[in-house]
């Protein structure tokens, strides 16, 4: 399963089985969660609505082309 970190600016680098190993092609449901570092024991609670995180409720979904490295963007509304 493919997993993702994203960067203050909003960008994100997907791997697979070694960091920076990319995605195979495919269609994959998407799922968001959202915790910011509150103080030195960790992250605070998910800040984005509870179907991002819901892999049976994400409207999230995406499609990754065959020999295609395009950038990647998704788009979360509320």
């Amino acid at each position: 399963m493919p997993i993702a970190k994203t960067a203050d600016d909003g960008t994100f680098s997907a791997s697979t089985r070694e960091p920076g190993d990319g995605v195979p092609a495919g269609t994959y449901r998407v799922t968001a969660v959202w915790r910011p570092v509150v103080d030195d024991n960790g992250d605070g609670p998910n800040k984005l609505p509870s179907r991002y995180s819901n892999p049976a409720k994400t409207p999230l979904e995406l499609e990754v082309p065959a020999g295609d490295s395009s950038p990647l963007v998704l788009t979360l509304t509320d």
